[in-house]
């Protein structure tokens, strides 16, 4: 069992004295490969209410993770307090904000949070191995990950879409209406890159060596544009791209199908989203978010055929929310999001690369986090699906016709 210190004084700060922490059982909750930056537990809490009658809550508890490569791959001390800012200070902000504008519980699309912690320590500036956080068991209220080998069909696509625009407009909106506010509130948090590190030279030469040999003949001419791009992480990661000042806005991230939660009713249909795992957000262009959503987790039949028709969805639904909290929207037109695209998009295609290699790693032949080692994390090329080369080559071949590489 997970051994969560302290895990009375979280669930306080949520429940205040209406009820009364008595004891917990923990047990892992994904198994590997399904998650790198954290370890995630399942938690059953029994609490006493007012009456002194028996409850059990059931809950998420987010952890650091027990490996320090992964520690500092995703930068664990720093993205670890900031997605406990971003649920307790960010979304609390933005709802306040639409609220005014009379649009009450705007950001509906994200787990309820108990309570969370950076360490033990009051004193401590950066998250430790005493770290946590406690959210809102989304199994228990009905949501579930769809098959990364697949991703999601059109409608779920959409519910997701409309959910990233509201997001990414919710902050546009705000940061416009109230600057200084936004300043302090939520551009303060992301002043630094989330993750500072690009990937080592030793794994973009995986990276290039086994993508190259996953291209199908008629992609294999690409080869120089996919080594160019991979070649140029560092580069990005040192100088990333900066976003027309109007756009510029909270993203995720790292916005992929296992990140995302659904619920569906009784004919299979989605009817809601919740995005999770804020681990490494920061301030850029709603595009990154977009591309790497659309190419990484959509069902490829489905982002064959409709590309353009999601940008201009997405696009219309970006609209829709600044109109609606009383944004000009004369700025934002559908061209201007297209040159954002070209800005963002050769720094975004290595990181749609890479995901979608951890996207199709098959399942139960990746290491446990605790005994990774820096050749393990972008995945063996004999423990890939076999989903993995048509997405690979269709990307591939998307983004050179497209011109966004």
């Amino acid at each position: 069992m997970a051994n969560i210190k302290d895990l009375d004084e979280i669930i306080r700060q949520h429940f205040g004295n209406s009820k009364k922490f008595v004891s917990y059982t923990a047990k892992s909750l994904l198994g590997p490969g399904e998650n790198y930056g954290s370890e995630i537990f399942k938690v059953n809490i029994k609490v006493l209410d007012e009456k002194y009658e028996e409850e059990i809550v059931s809950v998420i508890a987010k952890a650091a993770p027990p490996n320090q490569l992964l520690a500092n791959m995703f930068n664990t001390k720093e993205t670890f307090r900031r997605e406990i800012e971003i649920y307790n200070t960010v979304f609390p902000t933005i709802n306040a904000f639409a609220e005014e504008k009379g649009i009450p519980h705007f950001i509906d699309f994200v787990p309820k949070c108990f309570g969370g912690r950076i360490s033990l320590n009051p004193e401590a500036k950066e998250a430790d191995q005493d770290a946590v956080l406690i959210l809102e068991n989304l199994i228990e209220s009905g949501y579930e990950v769809v098959d990364r080998h697949t991703g999601f069909d059109l409608g779920t696509t959409k519910i997701i879409l409309e959910d990233m625009a509201k997001l990414h407009a919710g902050v546009i909106a705000h940061k416009l209406a109230k600057p200084d506010e936004f300043e302090t509130k939520i551009r303060s948090l992301l002043l630094e890159r989330a993750m500072k590190d690009p990937p080592s030279e030793e794994i973009r030469r995986i990276m290039i060596n086994s993508t190259v040999n996953a291209l199908y003949q008629e992609n294999a001419k690409y080869a120089s544009k996919i080594e160019d791009a991979l070649t140029q992480l560092a580069e990005f990661f040192a100088n990333p791209p900066q976003p027309q000042e109007q756009f510029g806005t909270l993203i995720h991230n790292d916005l992929w199908v296992n990140n995302i939660m659904i619920q569906f009713d009784n004919k299979r249909k989605a009817i809601k989203n919740k995005m999770v795992d804020f681990q490494t957000v920061e301030y850029s262009s709603p595009v990154s978010d977009l591309l790497l959503f659309l190419y990484t987790s959509v069902e490829l039949s489905v982002l064959r055929d409709n590309v353009d028709n999601l940008l201009s969805f997405y696009h219309g639904k970006l609209i829709q929310t600044l109109a609606n909290l009383q944004t000009d929207t004369s700025p934002f037109s559908y061209e201007k999001l297209m040159e954002e695209i070209m800005t963002f998009s050769k720094f975004e295609f290595g990181h749609i690369l890479f995901m979608i290699k951890v996207a199709n790693t098959k399942k139960g032949l990746v290491k446990e986090k605790s005994e990774m080692k820096k050749t393990d994390l972008p995945g063996a090329q004999q423990n890939l699906h076999e989903n993995y080369y048509p997405r690979l080559n269709f990307v591939v071949d998307d983004f050179v016709k497209r011109g966004w590489l």
